[in-house]
């Protein structure tokens, strides 16, 4: 039976690989936006007996000893499993080394390993199981609320915000029809034979199909959707200041963050309730 690399070994070479393939140039990361393992965990000199570069004479110990393991990315961890000569084990050394070179006079930033693996163990297995649930086993397939668990944090941000403003758009369509149900109700009334020769004379205060609902329409529900707007610019902000500290951000995402930056300092002192 195969056995495991040592869970502290994994740890220290997670803390120094700098969530990077150690390929020279490569930037595929080791654990992705949501939290899952996507690089691969590689053997220097081989395993099994058949394996890339395997030294009979390593002990299972020195197999999975920190000094013979690197993470690599699925392409890089083929390539250079596929080309021995050119990556012997002193190149596969060499490019674990530089990968790691300027770690080494700088305090590595330790956390709990263990706790993490465990933790992302547990959400892989709910998000998968709750996948399941909503595409296999909800009781009305036809009429259920599609659930995504695979959509990125800023892909779900984007859908939330196309929500809201299908919500301002059908709201603005709700306040046109109610402004025009009084001469609805008119026509209606006239072409039935009724006579609505007095309906004019009556007060707009006291008639009850002109301005209905109008406190809703212009303030509580304008306002709703406003504080939910300006709280969702801040949960975004929020969790990108978290993610940037463990992650290396793309231009894409540095310009979004500038962006969300800006929009709360507009926010702060321009959006106010309707009163």
């Amino acid at each position: 039976m195969r056995k495991s690399v040592p869970l502290n070994i994994v740890k220290s070479l997670l803390a120094n690989s700098k969530n990077e393939c150690a390929f020279k140039g490569c930037q595929h990361p080791i654990i992705n936006d949501n939290h899952l393992l996507i690089a691969e965990l590689c053997h220097i000199e081989a395993y099994s007996e058949n394996g890339p570069r395997f030294n009979p004479e390593n002990s299972i110990k020195e197999i999975n000893s920190y000094d013979n393991l690197v993470f690599l990315c699925h392409r890089h961890h083929k390539e250079v499993d596929s080309d021995i000569k050119t990556y012997s084990v002193t190149e596969l050394k060499k490019i674990k080394q530089e990968h790691e070179k300027d770690l080494k006079e700088k305090k590595v930033f330790h956390f709990d390993f263990e706790r993490f693996l465990k933790i992302n163990d547990e959400f892989n297995n709910f998000w998968s199981d709750l996948q399941n649930l909503n595409d296999n086993e909800h009781i009305i397939d036809d009429l259920k609320i599609e659930i995504d668990t695979k959509i990125g944090f800023d892909k779900l941000i984007d859908k939330i915000r196309n929500d809201l403003e299908w919500l301002d758009k059908n709201h603005n369509e709700l306040i046109k029809s109610d402004q025009e149900l009084f001469e609805d109700v008119k026509k209606f009334v006239k072409e039935n034979g009724g006579d609505i020769k007095k309906w004019d004379e009556v007060r707009y205060y006291d008639n009850p199909f002109l301005d209905r609902n109008w406190e809703q329409h212009n303030l509580g529900i304008p306002n709703f959707l406003n504080k939910i707007k300006v709280n969702l610019l801040v949960v975004e902000l929020k969790y990108f200041e978290e993610f940037s500290k463990t992650n290396k951000l793309t231009e894409q995402l540095e310009e979004r963050i500038k962006n969300l930056k800006t929009e709360l300092n507009e926010v702060a002192v321009s959006t106010g309730l309707i009163d």
